[in-house]
Parts: structure tokens; C-alpha cells; sequence
């Protein structure tokens, strides 16, 4: 079933796993690295899990996974139906079995006008040469003031 390359691929990636495994790592402040620093703190890295506990974790994860993509499937037939319901479907009277094109519907935002009008431009004037004001009552001339 499984050629002898196969088998001797496997074993010379289990040799460098377990050899990159051995190393000591160490930490500098908040960074990790394969070097010392200053001041550097070896780290163990070595899992001390059993092979049962680590069987066990892997089926945790597994049952986990599972259940996530289960959610998943359920969120998505879920939306399905309530964009359905939001966004009916028309049935053709002749064809009821086969709809029609759905119905689209769209909303724009209302639009508010503007509150404030732009200031008009400022002219600097002599005082007595611009018009006249509209609210006040003009006099004809060679009328008595009362």
C-alpha cells in the first residue's frame, strides 16, 4: 500500500520535529528567540502531556470543530429565511409553481436641506451713500415732517 520512500519520508520528518522540539528557547523581555539576550530567560517548551491527555485534547478540538461548522450551516439557513422574508419573491399568475424576478426595493436616504445660507460678501461703505433701507417709510420731498 505504502511505498518505502513514503515510510522513510516519515521518519526523517519525525527526527527533525523531535530535534527542533529539543531546542531551548528564550525570552527577552516581551519577544521570543533561539538566541540568548541579555538578561534572556530560557523558556520549557517540552509538552508534558501524556499521550491519553493529548488524545483527549485532539478529540475536544475535533468535537469543537464540529460543532462550530454545525452552528455555522444553521446561521446561514437561518439568514437565508429572513432575507427571504424581508425580499418576497413574486409568483407569476400563469406560472405559479415558477416566480417571477424578485422584488427589489430601495431606499434613499432623505435628504435634509441645508440649515444655514452662505453669508453674503462684505462691501465696506460710507455711511449715507448705500440704499436705503425697506422697512423705513421714505418722505416725498417737499412734504412737512409731522
Amino acid at each position: 500500500m505504502h511505498s518505502p520512500s513514503f515510510a522513510l519520508l516519515f521518519v526523517a520528518l519525525y527526527a527533525v520535529t523531535t530535534a527542533l522540539s529539543a531546542q531551548t528557547v528564550y525570552r527577552c523581555g516581551n519577544t521570543y528567540s533561539q538566541t540568548p539576550c541579555p538578561a534572556a530567560s530560557a523558556v520549557p517548551v517540552d509538552d508534558a502531556r501524556t499521550s491519553a491527555q493529548k488524545a483527549q485534547a485532539d478529540e475536544v478540538i475535533r468535537r469543537e470543530q464540529n460543532t462550530a461548522k454545525t452552528m455555522e450551516a444553521d446561521r446561514l439557513v437561518q439568514e437565508r429565511k429572513n432575507l427571504a422574508l424581508r425580499h418576497p419573491i413574486r409568483v407569476d399568475a400563469k406560472h405559479p409553481s415558477k416566480p417571477s424576478e424578485p422584488v427589489i426595493t430601495t431606499l434613499t436616504p432623505k435628504r435634509h436641506k441645508a440649515r444655514h445660507t452662505k453669508p453674503k460678501d462684505f462691501v465696506a461703505e460710507v455711511p449715507g451713500t448705500g440704499p436705503l433701507p425697506t422697512h423705513l417709510k421714505s418722505v416725498k420731498p417737499g412734504k412737512d415732517l409731522p
